[in-house]
């Protein structure tokens, strides 16, 4: 039996087997399972079974490295409950879910109590039913760096990462959302951070914050099927130097929206700064139910005639691109400062999103609470900020 502080190698090949790790580290003596070198070791559920391997109920302390899952009808890979202090690296968790499962299952309907003090680290979720979820209420402090979920395609409502309900004080740094059938990231919790991420090509929409108390920042979302990011009632969001363009590829609708208006449920409070907000096809920004409002030094910009650029449903009135660069949404709204309307001037409209030399956006954005650094690491200045994820 392995012991607190050991770790197993495990050498290259193909393992028909759906293990149960069920074995505890202690603090400071985590045990870990880990590839060895860069053998490639792929657990293969296609003649064993329908579940693939499990975090059995109690475990803590406990490291994955290294290994791929693939081919099985369920969950790739399930954490039963009750589990805290785990670590997964570099997992590569494919063609798992067929039955109408998930690649990663981090809780699962029958599992026990919490699961708390995640981290996953560099890590793909692809070409599964549904990439990662979560049952409601059962995650605290999980930490996802560096992870792609992708091609996740099993039902129109198949998201990269989905976890409903209150799962809560969960970060997502550096990750990949792409070409999933449903949203590319979905929460529902309190607490949710999510910066330096992209989320693009899925066929709904891009980004989900419906809690209180979380920030999206230094994030890209862009051609996704509905909208670029959606706020619910009764929810709290700061927005800081994010870059939302030429979403609603499946049809008309918003590139943001923040409580609809029509929806039940309570106002939410938003802070919208140093974003850049490009939509082709309908109004950019519906602002419905509204508790708290700060908007200033953010650019607008629509290439439908006609288009308003804010439908701001709480003060019953939208407003233009011109309202904008003319004083009538700040004058009407007390919002604005430093806002403005024109052409980001992008290097390329279909993949990359940096700033041309004479873009409007380029250091005119506001110093506080900017980022220090950008999407892709780069150091802001102090003084002078660029709208947006990237920094020239």
């Amino acid at each position: 039996m392995v012991q607190a502080g050991e770790t197993v190698l495990i050498r290259g090949g193909e393992y028909n087997e759906s293990p149960n790790f069920n074995v505890s580290g202690t603090n400071g003596n985590w045990i870990t399972f880990e590839v060895y070198g860069t053998e490639t070791a792929t657990i293969d559920g296609t003649s064993v079974g329908t579940w693939g391997p499990g975090i059995a109920s109690g475990v803590q302390y406990l490291h994955l490295k290294g290994l791929h899952i693939t081919d099985f009808g369920q969950n790739g890979l399930t954490c039963w409950g009750t589990n805290q202090y785990l670590k997964f690296t570099e997992l590569m968790i494919y063609n798992c879910g067929s039955m109408g499962a998930s690649g990663f299952a981090l809780t699962e309907a029958g599992g026990s109590g919490l699961v708390t003090d995640v981290e996953l680290n560099g890590c793909t979720i692809r070409n599964n039913f549904i990439g990662m979820k979560a049952m409601d209420n059962t995650i605290r402090r999980l930490v996802i760096r560096d992870t792609t979920f992708a091609y996740n395609t099993g039902d129109p409502a198949s998201d990269g990462i989905g976890f409903e309900g209150d799962n809560n004080y969960i970060t997502l740094e550096g990750c990949v959302s792409e070409y999933n059938a449903g949203d590319g990231f979905d929460f529902k919790g309190d607490y949710i951070t999510i910066r330096r991420s992209i989320s693009r090509h899925n066929e709904r929409d891009g980004i989900k914050l419906w809690g209180t108390n979380s920030i999206l920042e230094n994030c890209l979302s862009h051609h996704n099927g509905l909208l670029g990011v959606v706020v619910d009632h009764d929810a709290s969001v700061e927005a800081y130097n994010n870059t939302v363009a030429y979403n609603a590829t499946a049809g008309t609708n918003y590139a943001m929206f923040v409580a609809y208006i029509s929806d039940p449920g309570g106002p939410s409070s938003i802070v919208l700064r140093n974003n850049i907000f490009v939509h082709t096809d309908g109004t950019i920004l519906h602002l419905g139910s509204i508790e708290t409002i700060v908007e200033d030094h953010n650019l607008y910009y629509t290439a439908a005639s006609g288009s308003n650029a804010i439908d701001a449903a709480y003060l019953g009135q939208a407003f233009t691109e011109g309202q904008i660069t003319n004083g009538t949404w700040t004058a009407q709204s007390g919002q604005g400062s430093g806002s403005k309307a024109g052409n980001p001037l992008f290097v390329n409209t279909s993949n990359d999103f940096h700033l041309q030399s004479g873009s409007p956006a380029r250091d005119t954005g506001s110093s506080a609470s900017a980022p220090v650094v950008d999407l892709e690491g780069t150091t802001r200045p102090i003084n002078v900020i660029d709208m947006g994820c990237y920094e020239q």
